[in-house]
C-alpha cells in the first residue's frame, strides 16, 4: 500500500512539472503581449502562443503583406530580402528533390562558403551544446536548446524524449526535424521571423512585443512594407 502511495504520489508530481514546463510563461515578454493575443499567461502552451503570434504576425491589418500603397511603390532588393514572405518565390529552375544529407552535400560544391558558416555554428553542433559545463561562458546556450526542445515538442515537431540532433538547411527552408525529401520547387522557403520563431519562441514573442514599447526593433510599415526601426 505504502509503495502504490508513493508512486502515486511521484507520478502526480511529475505531471506537475510536464504541466510548467508546457508553458510559455517567459518573463522577457510583457503581459500586455498575451493580453492582446487573448492568451492566459499563466497557461498558454508554447504551441498556443505560436499560433496567436503567427496570425497576428500575418495580418494586414498589423502590417503584413506589401501595404495598402503598394501600387505606388515598387521594392528594393533590400525590401525583398526582408519580406520574402510577401516576395519570394521557389526557383523554377530547380527541380532537385533533396534529402536532409543530399542538401548539405550539394550546397558543399554549389555554396561552399554559406555550408562552411554552417558547420562551425551552434546549429551544426548540437551535441557540443549539450556537453557545456558550467564554467564555459556560452554556458546559457545549454538551458536555451532544452527551451527549444521544449517549444518543439508542445508543436509536434519532436516527440517525449527525442532530441533535436542539428538544425540544417532543410529545417530553416523546409521545415523543421524534417524527415522526407523536399522538392526545391514546392517545399523551398526563405526563413521569415514566426519560421525562426518555431524554435526561438521567447525572442519572436519579445519581437512581436515591440508595439507594446517595450523592445527596439525592425518592423513593417503598414503603408508601404518597407521595415522601419522603431527607438522606443
Amino acid at each position: 500500500m505504502v509503495a502504490k502511495y508513493w508512486l502515486r504520489t511521484v507520478m502526480f508530481v511529475c505531471g506537475l512539472l510536464f504541466v510548467a514546463s508546457a508553458q510559455a510563461n517567459f518573463p522577457s515578454v510583457p503581459s500586455e503581449t498575451f493580453e492582446a493575443l487573448k492568451l492566459d499567461r499563466s497557461s498558454t502552451t508554447p504551441k498556443q502562443l505560436h499560433e496567436a503570434l503567427v496570425k497576428r504576425y500575418k495580418d494586414p491589418a498589423h502590417g503584413a503583406g506589401p501595404g495598402s500603397m503598394a501600387e505606388y511603390w515598387e521594392p528594393i532588393p533590400y525590401s525583398i530580402y526582408l519580406d520574402p514572405a510577401t516576395f519570394y518565390t521557389p526557383p523554377t529552375s530547380m527541380r532537385e528533390v533533396a534529402s536532409r544529407g543530399e542538401c548539405v552535400e550539394c550546397h558543399t560544391e554549389e555554396s561552399p562558403v554559406w555550408v562552411q558558416a554552417w558547420e562551425r555554428s551552434t546549429h551544426a553542433n548540437l551535441d557540443k551544446v549539450r556537453n557545456l559545463k558550467p564554467s564555459d561562458p556560452t554556458f546559457y546556450k545549454k538551458a536555451k536548446l532544452e527551451d527549444v526542445e521544449r517549444n518543439l515538442r508542445s508543436m509536434g515537431k519532436l516527440r517525449d524524449n527525442e532530441p533535436l540532433k542539428e538544425v540544417g538547411c532543410i529545417d530553416c527552408h523546409v521545415d523543421i526535424n524534417a524527415k522526407k525529401k523536399a522538392d526545391h520547387a514546392k517545399d523551398l522557403i526563405m526563413p521569415t521571423a514566426d519560421v525562426c520563431g518555431v524554435c526561438h519562441l521567447q525572442e519572436f514573442a519579445e519581437r512581436e512585443s515591440e508595439p507594446f514599447g517595450y523592445f527596439t526593433l525592425w518592423h513593417r510599415c503598414p503603408d508601404g512594407g518597407l521595415y522601419v526601426r522603431c527607438v522606443v
